[in-house]
This record gives C-alpha cells, sequence and structure tokens, in this order.
C-alpha cells in the first residue's frame, strides 16, 4: 500500500462536502445507556468493531475514572492522571496524561495540552511532540497509525500523523491551525482547518469509517445542531430526547456510534450514550 504523505493526508482534511440539514434524514439511530462504575456520570469516547467502548465514568465517591466497557461490563482501567480517547481492533488504547504547566519566560496564563500515549498489553508508550508543549490524540487506525493535535514550537495548534514512532506535522492551508479527527485503514484522515465559514453554517467531521461513513457535526444556528451520520449523500440522524443535549465521538464499521448524552433540564449528570440500528 502506497505510504500516505503529509500533504495527502492535508487534503483529507477538507475534501469532505456536507449536505445542508434541509435534505431528509432517514430513519434515527436508537440510544443505549451503558451504565456506570457506580456513580452519577460516564462518557463513552471510543468503540471498536468488536464492540468494546473506552471512555470515563465516576464512581460511588464520584471519583474519574477511565473505562472499559465489555459484554455489558464497565471495567476500570486503572489509568491515573489520564484521559482515553479510543480503541482499535487490536485492543491498543490512545489517550493523553493531563498536562503539567511548561515554564513561562512571560506572564500570563501558561498551560500544557498533556501528551499523548498509546497502549497495548500493558505497555504504555508516549507519542511526543511535534515541537510545542503537548500533543492530544484523536483516533487510531488497526495498522496502529494515530492522528489528532499538537502544538507547535510557535505556540499553534497543528493536526498530526503518528506512524511506527515517528511524528509528522501535516500543516494547514495558509491558516494558523488545524485539527486530525479519525483515520481509516486507507490512510484517510479527516478534520478541519482554517478556511473560514460558509454562510454561518459550521460543519466538522468527527471520524470515518471503511464504509465510508462519515460522522459529522453540523450547526444551523446557534441554538440548532445536529450529530448525523452521511453515508453517499444520505444523512441519518443520531436520535436525540427531546429536550436533551448529546455529543457523538466515534462510529465503527458495523456503523455504531459512541458519545454522551444529558438529559432535560440537567446540567450535570451526563451518560455514557450508544447509537445504533
Amino acid at each position: 500500500m502506497k505510504r500516505m504523505t503529509s500533504k495527502s493526508a492535508l487534503l483529507i482534511l477538507v475534501a469532505l462536502a456536507i449536505p445542508r440539514m434541509s435534505q431528509p434524514a432517514s430513519e434515527d439511530l436508537a440510544l443505549h445507556d451503558l451504565g456506570t462504575l457506580g456513580g452519577t456520570v460516564a462518557s463513552a469516547s471510543g468503540i471498536n468493531d468488536r464492540g468494546q467502548v473506552v471512555g470515563f465514568s465516576t464512581d460511588a465517591s464520584d471519583q474519574g475514572h477511565t473505562v472499559l466497557w465489555e459484554a455489558g461490563r464497565a471495567i476500570d482501567l486503572g489509568f491515573e492522571n489520564a484521559i482515553v480517547q479510543d480503541i482499535n481492533n487490536r485492543g491498543q488504547i490512545i489517550g493523553n496524561h493531563l498536562g503539567v504547566p511548561p515554564p513561562c519566560d512571560e506572564p500570563g496564563p501558561c498551560f500544557s495540552i498533556g501528551v499523548a500515549f498509546i497502549w497495548e498489553a500493558g505497555t504504555l508508550t508516549e507519542l511526543g511532540t511535534i515541537g510545542g508543549h503537548g500533543s492530544y490524540p484523536w483516533d487510531i487506525n488497526n495498522r496502529g497509525q494515530v492522528v489528532g493535535v499538537g502544538r507547535t514550537a510557535s505556540g499553534d495548534d497543528h493536526a498530526f500523523l503518528w506512524d511506527a514512532g515517528t511524528m509528522t506535522d501535516l500543516g494547514t492551508l495558509g491558516g494558523a491551525r488545524s485539527n486530525a479527527n479519525a483515520i481509516n485503514e486507507r490512510g484517510q484522515v479527516v478534520g478541519w482547518t482554517d478556511l473560514g465559514t460558509l454562510g454561518g453554517v459550521a460543519s466538522f467531521a468527527a471520524d470515518i469509517n471503511e464504509r465510508g461513513q462519515v460522522l459529522t457535526y453540523v450547526q444551523g444556528s446557534e441554538d440548532e445542531y445536529h450529530f448525523v451520520l452521511w453515508e453517499s449523500g444520505r444523512m441519518t440522524r443520531l436520535e436525540t430526547p427531546e429536550g436533551a443535549r448529546v455529543g457523538a465521538y466515534r462510529i465503527n464499521n458495523r456503523g455504531q456510534v459512541v458519545g454522551y448524552y444529558l438529559p432535560a433540564g440537567s446540567l450535570f449528570g451526563g451518560r455514557a450514550a450508544l447509537w445504533s440500528k
């Protein structure tokens, strides 16, 4: 297979055209509550084709934990001071060690976005940076390639690709910022880069699977937004309970989507969610 270059990866970031929400959506995907480790708050951030889900949950003492949901059970992963983001079919888990502020040469706020890591069979490996303080991984494919966002030496946030120990800055299309949200087995990367707006409508591609289904956020106005699946020009809206708020992060090759939902009238207490037919 031809190796993906940083130029080809960046072109994919803006190659996707998202239809407007005025097009009719097909049947909604149903929402399922995955449960918690005994607490009231949980959120799912990644899913593989085996149905394994990773994310976050509180326990009965309201302490936060990294979690694997498998076969109907919530399992504490035991990662300390960390966030888990995704899991591939090989069981490799990516996440982020929460950042420690770097030394500051000038007055004012100074912070780090942490450092991306990959975990496999009990071994945790940090992925490094693209010259600045911090990196965050968004997706991993079954080849072990990781994409995300890293801070450059100049302080800008750029999309990155990590492959076999090497982290590559994917750059931008002339703007200051970019972000790589997902990568599939063909090495296609989706995300965003600075290009301005189109008629006040905001949208970005959050994930892509091998079937070419793209999980997409579409905002029609300040108070109206939807998460949809885009496939061959058709959109399927993710079910949202009346008055609830939702966030959707990942889709597997079976078309299952994971994220969270916040029930109507709630300011806190989001629940881990799975959307499927």
